[in-house]
């Protein structure tokens, strides 16, 4: 539970059936709550924390994670779980404003319509990258790739982005303008108010 009141979690982790007689069992979570003030729930499985003696050894998971309207699937490999310095996932994210992020990851994103996304999630240390993800970000396609670097005196992005489709719209957040919302634009409960007011 934070200062404010605003995380609280509870989460259940029990054993699994294993896939093999002599394997060792898997772990299973579920967990619900509210984290940073938004309804939050978690599903998943990873490994037997047998293979946690090996620090080395890549960790296999499968998590699913719901805070507010942002939901996030996750399947790959950690290295050091308890670190989480070098991960290797298949990464799905979707939700109402790409903004929403900044409290739940505390990274800062500019307003965006409803979004969907889904790329391969990499960290080594102080190297962050999002490859090959595709998806949509209201009425645009997008994919790419985006690095991101935290071990420098400031943070620094990188992207390399492509479209096939692209409303400038659904970029508006992006360079300040105000969202438009009519003509059947796609666009989220606060664009819709700010396009109004």
């Amino acid at each position: 539970l934070d200062a404010l009141g605003r995380t609280d979690i509870r989460v259940d982790v029990r054993s699994g059936q294993p896939k093999q007689a002599d394997a060792a069992p898997p772990l299973l979570v579920q967990g619900k709550g509210r984290w940073r003030g938004n309804p939050f729930t978690l599903r998943g499985g990873t490994e037997s924390p047998l293979e946690l003696t090996d620090s080395g050894h890549p960790f296999r998971i499968h998590l699913d994670g719901r805070a507010g309207a942002t939901h996030a699937v996750a399947s790959g490999t950690l290295t050091n779980p308890f670190q989480l310095r070098v991960f290797d996932l298949q990464f799905a994210l979707s939700g109402q404003d790409l903004a929403d992020l900044y409290p739940l990851l505390g990274i800062a994103i500019p307003p965006s319509p409803p979004y969907a996304l889904n790329g391969r999630l990499k960290r080594d240390h102080d190297l962050w990258r999002y490859e090959q993800f595709t998806g949509k970000v209201g009425d645009s396609d997008l994919g790419g790739n985006l690095q991101f670097e935290v071990g420098g005196a400031r943070p620094r992005l990188t992207a390399t982005l492509e479209s096939r489709r692209l409303d400038f719209d659904d970029l508006a957040g992006f360079v300040g303008a105000p969202p438009k919302t009519g003509g059947g634009e796609t666009a989220n409960a606060e664009q819709k108010a700010e396009a109004a007011r």
